[in-house]
């Protein structure tokens, strides 16, 4: 599964978000997900509420454009980013100095089929 791929609107970003941080960030790559480290506690919607005001604040964009898809219960959430292309995601992640794996490096890890010649 892609951390970050392509929605017919916008973005869709798999993230792992642990709450109760000392302050929100990114932390890097874990379990095929972008981990993201927030300072808000896990209870009564808190924490979704600082990951969807922590990535739009992140990617410049209007906090109604940050949908959380699935895992609203969950640490491990998917993202839809509807206003903002896969490409302009990695591009200010990379120059916040965090590299996501190429789409095509993503694929190849995966496991391929038994092929007979």
């Amino acid at each position: 599964m892609a951390v970050l791929r392509e929605k017919e609107q916008g973005s869709r970003l798999e993230v792992t978000v642990q709450p109760k941080a000392r302050r929100s960030e990114f932390c890097g790559l874990h379990a095929e997900t972008l981990k993201i480290a927030l300072d808000a506690p896990p209870v009564d919607g808190k924490a979704n509420e600082a990951l969807r005001r922590f990535l739009a604040d992140f990617s410049d964009t209007p906090i109604s454009t940050i949908i959380i898809e699935r895992g609203e219960k969950s640490r491990r959430k998917c993202v839809h980013l509807t206003s903002i292309t896969p490409e302009a995601f990695r591009n200010k992640l990379a120059a916040a100095g965090i590299a996501l794996p190429a789409e095509a490096e993503e694929r190849s890890r995966l496991p391929q089929p038994n092929r007979k010649a």
